[in-house]
Order: C-alpha cells, then structure tokens, then sequence
C-alpha cells in the first residue's frame, strides 16, 4: 500500500499527523527536491546529523505498484497518469515519472483546443465549466452559434455546395458531396451532449471519413487530374 502522510509540530513539540491519505499520495517530489537543494547548499549539516536518505523513493514506489499487480501478469506496464499542465501536481508527475523510468501519460490539453481554434473566448461566454473535457468537447463539435465548431461548419457547408452546381443540373459528384454533408450533420445532431467524450472516437473516425470522400468527390468533378508520371534513372530503359 502507498500512504502519503503529512506530520507537524504542535506547539510542543510533539509530532501529530495533519492529513493521511492512501487514495492519492502525492508531495514525495517536493521532499526529494528539497533534499537535492539541501545537500547542495548545506552540505555539512548531513555530517552532523542522521540524515535518512530519500533517493530510494522512485525505486521503492515503482516495486510497490509492480507488486501489485494480479499474479497472473509476470511483467506488469506501470505508467503515471496526470490531467496534464494545468494541474497542480504536474510537476509531481513529470519528476515520478522520468525517476521511475516509466511513461508519463497525459490527457488532451482542451484549454490548448479552444486557445488554437480561437474559441476561448466565445466559450467562456457560453459556460461556466472552464476546464470540462466534456464540455469543451460538446462545444466544438455541437455549438450552432459558434462559426468554428463542426456542426456550425457542416451547416455553412451545404449551400456553399449548392453553389459549385450550376443552376437545377444533376450533378452526381455533387449529389454524393451533399449526401455525406447531410449524413455527418443528421449524426451530430442526435449527440448526447452532456456525454461526448465517450463518442468522440467514433464521432471524429466519422468525420474524417466524410471529409475523405468528400474531398475525392470534389476533386474528381471540378479539377483535372492527370496521369502519373514514372520516372526513370538516365540510360534506364
């Protein structure tokens, strides 16, 4: 078991234990940091006093976790999860991590999706859940007031096919384009919202299939393609 303990002074002197939590431990890098701080700058008083070590704790920690995997694994993968940059561990994280020689795993930093698509702003405008992966998600994909958010997208981009068909002319390529528009837009429609992220795989394996084909389909009706051409070393027959 992994214990993260907290101990103070009270005003006698006396140890007590101010938080003992099992669920979560986290601080052992501010300790170990501390300590490589320490030894640099006051290195004489580890001469003076019996100073136990700490540099063991990564090792110790990643046996701890090996350990307790089911014995049906021989070899277990031990991994550190964290929320990403924002949260208030990370550096926790980064420091268990590179010590323990394992993977740090992070999850996508949907703060960094809204500041790329310029939709921050427009967003905190909307609600008050600022760092809601889910939310953050939703408001991407299903926002109809948004212009950047796929729904808004998949709207604004029917008329403007109607535009590449000339007057009432059947157009198959067209025809197709619309049809894959109309099936990507009907499909986000019927969303859940407020469960997005357990979607958003096959949502966006969606999204890009539409947007292959319809790529091809337009290619293939309005611009000219010609033929490969091979080409050959010199003196090659």
């Amino acid at each position: 078991m992994v214990s993260g303990i907290d101990l103070v002074r009270d005003e006698n002197g006396a140890f007590r234990v101010l938080e003992d939590n099992v669920r979560i431990p986290s601080g052992v890098s501010y300790v170990i940091e501390n300590r490589r701080a320490m030894t640099q700058n006051f290195s004489t008083l580890f001469g003076d006093y019996r100073v136990q070590p700490v540099d063991e704790y990564p090792s110790r920690l990643l046996n701890a976790l090996r350990a307790s995997a089911p014995p049906s694994i021989d070899d277990p993968v031990n991994v550190v999860l964290s929320p990403g940059v924002h949260n208030a561990a990370y550096f926790e994280h980064v420091l268990l991590a590179r010590m323990m020689g394992v993977e740090l795993v992070e999850g996508p930093d949907w703060l960094a999706f809204l500041r790329a698509s310029g939709a921050m702003e427009a967003y905190m405008r909307s609600t008050s859940h600022l760092d809601d992966a889910n939310a953050i998600a939703a408001f991407l994909l299903l926002d109809r007031i948004f212009p950047r958010s796929v729904l808004f997208s998949l709207y604004r981009a029917h008329p403007l096919v109607l535009e590449l068909q000339p007057g009432h002319q059947c157009i198959a390529a067209v025809d197709h384009v619309r049809q894959g528009i109309a099936q990507a837009r009907a499909t986000l429609e019927f969303v859940d919202s407020s469960n997005v992220l357990a979607q958003l795989g096959e949502l966006l394996e969606l999204l890009e299939l539409t947007c292959i084909g319809l790529d091809e389909s337009i290619t293939e009706r309005f611009f000219y393609r010609d033929s490969v051409v091979n080409w050959h070393s010199e003196g090659a027959l």
